[in-house]
């Protein structure tokens, strides 16, 4: 399972930038600066490339830490149609989704967007290829719509950019861009002066990744 390629940076705006695997007194797991262990928006641990089961400690993996030999278990067969049923009927991981911000006329990701972005990635519980990243462009109402049509491309495709640059495979991006559709349709509650702060909204990409049940 591939982590973040730049787990240090995100880590430096969001909670501090984790030690490396030596500095740390959990070895197989990743920390924090302070030595606190790191864990994932579900509360599990993060786990580093080079964990093996005997790093196992009973805060993250208390099943594989206990002093019984770990013994490989064959995996169940179902018994039933039913059974059978209930394991295909299984819910994929619900999908993470996320909604980055531009300002006027803008293509490229302030502090927030990167922030956004950053906090989006960290929800994830892996970044492979296992993921669907679909990301969506949209534009405000004023100005050419064929403009804004080029323009909503343009931020979706920094916010892809920004991915790949933390590790996403470019081959799990896909791209729309909508322009002024949306906004159009909603001018009416944007009359008069304040219609450049009332469609600030309206400036963004749509994030949305789901994870293969395969990849866990």
């Amino acid at each position: 399972m591939k982590r973040l390629a730049s787990i240090c940076f995100v880590m430096a705006l969001l909670a501090g930038c984790a030690t490396t695997e030596s500095d740390s007194a959990w070895p197989g797991y990743r920390t924090d600066a302070r030595g606190e262990l790191l864990r994932d928006h579900r509360g599990h641990c993060w786990r580093t490339a080079d964990w093996r089961p005997h790093d196992a400690v009973p805060e993250c993996d208390g099943a594989l830490a206990g002093p019984q030999e770990l013994v490989m278990q064959p995996v169940a067969t179902p018994s039933s149609d039913a059974e059978t049923d209930a394991y295909a009927d299984a819910a994929p991981p619900a999908p993470v989704t996320a909604t980055v911000y531009f300002g006027f006329n803008q293509a490229s990701l302030d502090a927030a967007a990167q922030r956004a972005l950053l906090e989006a990635l960290l929800a994830l519980p892996q970044i492979d290829d296992t993921l669907n990243v679909a990301l969506v462009g949209h534009a405000d109402a004023q100005g050419d719509p064929d403009y804004n049509l080029a323009l909503s491309r343009r931020r979706a495709e920094a916010v892809r950019d920004a991915l790949i640059a933390h590790g996403v495979p470019a081959s799990v991006i896909t791209l729309k861009a909508r322009g002024d559709q949306e906004a159009r349709r909603a001018e009416a509650v944007c009359p008069g002066p304040d219609q450049l702060a009332c469609w600030r909204d309206a400036r963004r990409v749509q994030i949305t990744v789901q994870v293969s049940p395969s990849g866990g």
